[in-house]
C-alpha cells in the first residue's frame, strides 16, 4: 500500500500492515466564518476530529475531539 501524509509524502507499507481506524471531523459555522485548526506536526489547516476510540460512538468521539482541540 502505498500513501501521502498530510505533508505530500509518500509511504509504502504492506497491506499486513494496515489498520482501519474509523474517525470523525466535523464543521463548526458561524455566520461567514468556519472554525478549523492548525496541526501541530504539519502546520496544515484541518477540521476538528480524530479517531474514534473503541465503545465510542461516532458523535461521542466528534464532541471529545471538539473539546480536545479547540476547548468548545
Amino acid at each position: 500500500i502505498i500513501c501521502l501524509d498530510s505533508l505530500g509524502k509518500k509511504h509504502e507499507f504492506a497491506e499486513d500492515e494496515y489498520i482501519d481506524r474509523p474517525a470523525a471531523y466535523g464543521v463548526f459555522m458561524k455566520d461567514d466564518s468556519i472554525l478549523m485548526v492548525q496541526d501541530k506536526t504539519s502546520l496544515t489547516w484541518e477540521f476538528p476530529g480524530g479517531g474514534i476510540e473503541e465503545g465510542e460512538k461516532a458523535i461521542q468521539a466528534l464532541a471529545r475531539e471538539f473539546m480536545e482541540e479547540t476547548g468548545l
